[in-house]
């Protein structure tokens, strides 16, 4: 038997039947999982009705899917209560399934129009907009729960004269934008980055050396064993060449600090030679 999770996407689900139907594929699902109470979580349970829910689901190639699954309303022989049957991956009076609302918001978010999409999904335009908001709230809600990076790079840029300038948090190592925060001063940033998850991993800081990114305290803790680098010229210079190094072999813990380095030396002028000679 095929799991429901490599052809559907959704866990728990057996597929009963598969048919055609005017140029539409209806795939029959079953629940197999266990239905509990969700007020006091008992499983003694009395089935007062059921009918029958067609959710949309995501296109075989350039055909239409839909399935087809019973849904039950039940009595909670505990507590009395009756509520209707929940399912994993489709939400109550919802007539799409997630997958199927995931790929409307990739496509929208990969630049198609609402209107256009609308059009092609025999969907509204408001509909499009309400998913995308719940698919951009998904996105950030797992960008947050994502640990903080092991390269970490940290500087500021100027937002909007409202809210004046805002700090990025970058993964080096993936080449990707970790978050971005408002203000970039040590009161700002604070609040951020106690919640910040796994910033006890961070191996390699590379930031600006201003006063109020090096008083931070959830990176000063534990410094003796990070890395650090400067904005100064050798400091990217090294930074490439470690991140030359991470695609060809993998993440590997730098070897040496980089320190700022000195001012280069002015070269002497025409009048300082012409005193050393008479001298």
């Amino acid at each position: 038997m095929i799991r429901s999770d490599v052809l559907l996407g959704l866990p728990e689900y057996e597929v009963t039947a598969v048919e055609e139907v005017a140029g539409q594929i209806r795939i029959s699902v079953r629940f197999t999982g266990q239905v509990t109470c969700p007020h006091c979580g008992q499983s003694k349970l009395r089935t007062k009705d059921r009918r029958l829910r067609r959710p949309r689901h995501e296109s075989w190639g350039s055909r239409r899917c839909v399935l087809e699954l019973e849904t039950r309303k039940y009595q909670c022989r505990a507590c009395g209560r009756s509520f209707c049957q929940r399912f994993p991956g489709i939400q109550h009076r919802l007539r799409a399934t997630e997958p199927f609302r995931r790929s409307v918001c990739q496509k929208h978010f990969d630049g198609i129009s609402r209107s256009r999409l609308g059009r092609r999904e025999n969907i509204s335009s408001a509909t499009i907009e309400r998913w995308f908001l719940w698919y951009l709230r998904l996105l950030a809600g797992e960008r947050i729960s994502s640990e903080c990076p092991r390269v970490l790079g940290i500087d500021e840029h100027f937002f909007t004269r409202r809210h004046g300038y805002a700090t990025t948090f970058c993964d080096l190592k993936n080449y990707k934008v970790h978050d971005v925060v408002l203000g970039r001063s040590e009161a700002s940033l604070e609040g951020y980055l106690s919640r910040l998850e796994g910033k006890h991993l961070v191996e390699v800081v590379c930031m600006d050396l201003a006063a109020s990114y090096r008083a931070l305290e959830a990176f000063s803790a534990g410094a003796h064993r990070r890395r650090s680098l400067s904005r100064h010229p050798h400091g990217q210079s090294s930074l490439s060449r470690m991140l030359e190094g991470n695609r060809s072999s993998g993440f590997k813990e730098p070897r040496t600090a980089v320190a700022d380095a000195p001012p280069p030396a002015q070269p002497e002028s025409s009048a300082t030679r012409a005193a050393d000679g008479l001298s």
